[in-house]
């Protein structure tokens, strides 16, 4: 009898565990009420209360399984003390993979930025780098943490803002449901990235400089290892770094559609002057991504050497500036160092550009501080969708603030170990919606490499994983999905080689 127990026991076990594994994604939502719920109501919808800060809305976080969605919103869309229902939508990263083959820091000179360490520092500044995280432990970025000072590692909340021991930054990575904490270590590389290259300390007998050395980095995670987070954690993020006294917040990332939590929080930190610069993203379209594409945000897209978009930058009427974003040498995780591509870095540069602004005359405000860099770029007469008002000149500007030019020294340069060149070109899905099966084309120059197509759904959990050997040129991977609903989902392309890694993200369409 004994024996029959044990194994019903274990039989239960594994059926629960099943379900726990194989159980359906659950859908996000945020809801909000013209008053508080019911405690009836709430235990129904099984609902979580969520305190924005600085705002005295009625918002709940709100999961649902795929078979209760529609009855669900049905019941909520009819409830006159419901003002909305929202669906929480992902964000992910604007930028490309390293590339080991170009000398470190070369934008710096190419595009005269260098000089900018002519702008003396006369005031202290906060950069609150919304992403990944930052390597609390790089020697190029530990000693340009930000600090409060108001707070003690104590495991006690001694500043009252809501949050324990967040002395050097905070991470609001699933905070809604409980899962913050005061380590905001990046477990990607991409936020660390974007740090160096705004505050690197310079003259440290190592590594690189940054555009603003002088500034302090206010870390603030909210995106997981794998490059996606939620707008609901990212309005979370801004709000704290807005109330921590951040005086620029960089937006490396972004989605094609737009919570209202989310502009709510961009209106909460332009209201409090605090300049946010988003990357306009990556998608060579018009496509609007957000924050990119909210009124009020530096909006900035990539160039090339020769002062044109770059062939993978987005751009449209909302595209204010373009700064040169291809092989940007930065910190990375682990005390290393890279190369990375993208608008994201683009970006960074303009933060590192702002704060140095503002460090240099802090009664400069958001609308004078924009106007500075339109009135030196080189379009200031003229934006249009494909170039804003073009890319910023820096001798220009510092002759606008009576401050003369002079070149700035790189200390010096850390040269990348040589490898076999690798490359990713072309990638792309056709039919893209998918009626019934799709093709994930690319290009690479080398044979033998494993090419990686992995398959996510909006809160980045894994769907479908192909792999394939590739060959010199261009290669096809064919899709049929099964069993999965309409809708939007992200893939990244990846290709690995002795070379090294390249890694593509994109979006696809199911309309079936």
């Amino acid at each position: 009898m004994r024996s029959k127990s044990i194994l019903w026991s274990i039989i239960v076990f594994l059926a629960i565990l099943a379900n726990v594994l194989f159980a359906a994604p659950k859908q996000h939502y945020i809801v909000r009420y013209k008053a508080q719920p019911s405690s009836l109501s709430l235990q129904s919808m099984r609902s979580q209360r969520i305190t924005l800060p600085g705002s005295e809305t009625v918002d709940h976080s709100l999961y649902l399984n795929e078979s209760e969605v529609d009855s669900a919103l049905k019941s909520l869309n009819q409830d006159p003390n419901v003002e909305f229902v929202e669906p929480v939508y992902p964000v992910y990263l604007y930028s490309s993979p390293n590339d080991t083959w170009y000398k470190n820091q070369t934008y710096l000179k190419d595009t005269d930025l260098n000089q900018l360490t002519s702008l003396p520092a006369e005031h202290d500044t906060v950069v609150a780098v919304l992403d990944t995280g930052v390597d609390l432990y790089h020697d190029d970025l530990s000693n340009q943490l930000y600090n409060n000072t108001n707070e003690v590692l104590n495991g006690l909340d001694d500043d009252g803002n809501g949050l324990i021991d967040d002395i050097s930054g905070y991470n609001f990575l699933e905070a809604p449901a409980g899962e913050g904490d005061n380590n905001p270590q990046d477990g990607h590389g991409h936020g660390t990235h974007i740090a160096g290259i705004i505050a690197a300390e310079t003259n440290n007998n190592s590594g690189i400089s940054g555009i603003n050395p002088d500034t302090k980095i206010l870390p603030v995670k909210f995106i997981n290892e794998h490059g996606i987070g939620t707008q609901l954690d990212a309005a979370l993020a801004i709000r704290y770094a807005v109330d921590m006294g951040a005086d620029v917040i960089n937006c490396s990332w972004g989605f094609y559609s737009a919570n209202t939590v989310l502009r709510e929080a961009i209106e909460y930190a332009i209201a409090n002057d605090v300049i946010v610069v988003a990357a306009i993203g990556n998608s060579a379209s018009t496509a609007k991504e957000y924050p990119a594409a909210f009124d009020g945000v530096f909006t900035i897209g990539s160039s090339n050497i020769n002062h044109n978009r770059s062939y993978f930058s987005s751009y449209g009427t909302h595209l204010d500036f373009l700064i040169y974003g291809k092989q940007i040498f930065s910190t990375d995780n682990g005390n290393s160092y890279g190369f990375k591509s993208g608008t994201s870095q683009s970006a960074a540069v303009m933060s590192g550009v702002v704060s140095k602004l503002l460090a240099y005359d802090p009664t400069l405000n958001t609308s004078s501080i924009y106007n500075l860099i339109k009135n030196n770029s080189s379009d200031s007469t003229s934006k249009t969708s494909e170039k804003g008002y073009g890319t910023l000149n820096t001798t220009s500007l510092l002759s606008s603030l009576d401050v003369e030019s002079s070149v700035f020294v790189v200390s010096e340069d850390i040269e990348p170990e040589s490898v076999e060149s690798l490359t990713l070109t072309r990638v792309l899905n056709f039919p893209n919606p998918i009626k019934t099966s799709t093709t994930f084309g690319f290009e690479t120059n080398t044979a033998g490499a494993t090419a990686k197509v992995t398959i996510y759904d909006i809160n980045g959990a894994t769907l479908d994983t192909l792999t394939q050997t590739t060959v010199p040129g261009y290669n096809r991977i064919d899709w049929t999905p099964s069993g999965l609903a309409n809708g939007s989902y992200l893939y990244t392309l990846k290709v690995s080689s002795s070379a090294g890694d390249k890694l593509e993200k994109k979006i696809l369409t199911i309309l079936q």
